[in-house]
């Protein structure tokens, strides 16, 4: 089997991963692609991306006057 991971898996393990608590995502991830690790490096990938990004979304672009 080729460790070319799809977008949906990707995908499905990041949603997986964000509700996983900070400490614990490494072990997840161990666990989780134990012989995948394509589909690891992609997520980890991602989750730094997510984590670099903070909460920035969360903020209004504008505040009403």
């Amino acid at each position: 089997m080729s460790d070319h991971p799809s977008w949906d898996e990707v995908k499905g393990l990041l949603a997986e991963v964000l509700d996983v608590p900070v400490g614990t995502r490494q072990a997840y991830l161990d666990a989780a692609c134990r012989e995948r690790p394509a589909l690891r490096a992609r997520v980890e990938e991602l989750l730094s991306a997510h984590d670099d990004a903070g909460a920035f979304l969360d903020e209004p672009a504008f505040h009403a006057a």
